[in-house]
């Protein structure tokens, strides 16, 4: 069974590490990336974004840490574990600048893998481990109520489990995504914190494509209405 959080310092060697950022670097050089910024109470939403389906387009080398990691993961769990069906969110490379961070939330999907590739001061990534409670879906309208109370600062201190994982060079940090509230502090100093997201399913999970969703994390789109997290109903 697969641990709720694992971190695992030197996956990737610095050298692999300063391959891919040279790769985002070219990438960038030829094409402007879409800033996010959503206000937040809390902890805002404040990264420059590249989604999955202009990684497959222009930067295929990180497929292969794709299925690497998966395979990993995996083995770990005893089962198959596969991409997220849906290309945008599957795979991503997160650029956040100096100031920025990112939202408490948790994921659509069940297993979410991060590599870091570049040491940065502040942007530590917060893990409350498996905090929440997943409601079957008849019920799955009254989720984001539940949410809200597990991640109120009241229950946290009293029975949250939180991980501060500080991004450095090659580390791998594994979490149950859909289970563990996570969240990532601001980047301090001048240097951004550049890493790959990577999420996962085990095979034969349907999940409704959100689509406001994707236009909330991966476009500069106004989105309106509310979370989108809680606007389409999962399908495992």
């Amino acid at each position: 069974m697969l641990q709720d959080l694992c971190v695992v310092d030197n996956f990737l060697a610095p050298a692999e590490c300063g391959e891919l950022l040279a790769a985002i670097s070219s990438y960038r050089e030829r094409r402007e990336l879409p800033l996010i910024d959503r206000a937040k109470r809390g902890r805002s939403l404040r990264y420059r974004v590249i989604d999955g389906n202009a990684i497959a387009e222009d930067l295929n080398q990180l497929e292969a840490l794709h299925q690497r990691v998966g395979q990993l993961i995996g083995g770990w769990a005893g089962e198959v574990l596969l991409p997220l069906d849906e290309r945008v969110a599957g795979i991503n490379v997160n650029i956040t600048p100096p100031g920025g961070e990112y939202r408490w939330h948790y994921d659509r999907n069940e297993v979410t893998a991060i590599v870091y590739l570049n040491d940065v001061c502040g942007g530590a990534t917060e893990i409350y481990v498996h905090n929440r409670v997943v409601l079957p879906l008849h019920i799955w309208f009254l989720q984001r109520s539940i949410d809200a109370v597990a991640g109120s600062r009241a229950v946290l201190a009293v029975v949250g489990r939180k991980v501060v994982v500080a991004p450095r060079v090659g580390r791998l940090v594994v979490m149950r995504g859909d289970r563990c509230l996570h969240s990532v502090r601001a980047v301090e100093g001048v240097d951004e914190r550049i890493n790959v997201c990577l999420a996962y399913d085990r095979a034969g999970a349907r999940r409704r494509a959100p689509r406001l969703l994707d236009d909330y994390l991966y476009t500069d789109r106004t989105v309106t209405g509310g979370d989108p997290n809680y606007r389409s109903w999962p399908l495992a």
